[in-house]
């Protein structure tokens, strides 16, 4: 039986809404005297009525659990709480209550730039991600030419990185995410910036990692198809909360017919 990776336990992540700070303890104690008090003359100062502090709910009370080599698709619309979920299982911020579990190296795509150092060239950032999942060289070295190869910008690869295309970025973020063998590979929708040959490549490489490698993947796409073909188990969000959990095709035909009008 395949062992628990992730064990995600009664999660939730709120916010506050509206101007926190300005960046500045002066230009804060400025605007907080401003706000507070009115001058209604050179005797008198009017208290100005604060608006109240107001708080959204990003998630609510998500409990899950994933297996390793499992693939896990999350569906939902915009809003629904997907990338909050995907950034706190990749440590990037903190649930606000709950506890997570993790086993394993995990490498995450989320979004276009992430993990890479703009002035430094692909080459350089390949050896960046490998050294932050804790990879020696060597190893870093072996899988060298497999990711540039996939990544197909080999006449770019000693470019920086800013100077690439939201396409070009992606396909060596995706390349060195799949190739550099963490235990959890974390996919947002950030794929839909390739084009359509590049995205079947992903999901090719993706069914590799997962079936043949064990590896877990958690994926999360708008594309129903995508979904369908690459994961085992789909969880739907709707406004924080699990609407539904189950195997991808109930999931994804129950949101199609009920929620995605």
């Amino acid at each position: 039986m395949s062992r628990t990776v992730i064990q995600i336990e009664a999660i939730s992540k709120v916010y506050k809404t509206g101007k926190t700070s300005t960046g500045s303890l002066s230009r804060d104690l400025t605007e907080w005297w401003i706000s507070s008090f009115q001058k209604r003359d050179a005797f008198e100062i009017k208290p100005v009525r604060h608006n109240p502090v107001k708080y959204f709910k990003a998630l609510q009370d998500i409990s899950v659990e994933v297996k390793q080599g499992e693939v896990l698709g999350i569906i939902g619309g915009n809003g629904a709480g997907k990338s909050t979920l995907l950034k706190i299982l990749s440590r990037i911020t903190k649930p606000t209550s709950g506890r997570i579990r993790i086993k394993g190296r995990i490498a995450s795509l989320l979004e276009v730039g992430t993990g890479f150092h703009p002035d430094l060239t692909g080459r350089e950032n390949i050896f960046l991600n490998g050294a932050i999942l804790g990879m020696r060289k060597e190893e870093i070295r072996n899988k060298l030419d497999e990711i540039i190869a996939f990544s197909a910008v080999e006449k770019f690869i000693d470019t920086p990185v800013k100077r690439y295309s939201s396409g070009m970025y992606v396909r060596l973020a995706f390349a060195v995410a799949a190739h550099l063998e963490p235990e959890i590979l974390i996919i947002d929708e950030v794929l839909a910036v390739g084009d359509v040959a590049f995205q079947n490549k992903c999901l090719g490489k993706m069914k590799e990692v997962s079936h043949n490698q064990g590896r877990t993947v958690i994926f999360v796409s708008h594309s129903m198809e995508s979904v369908k073909a690459l994961c085992s188990r789909t969880i739907l969000l709707q406004n924080g909360q699990i609407n539904l959990e189950g195997s991808s095709e109930q999931v994804v035909d129950f949101y199609l017919n009920n929620l995605a009008k």
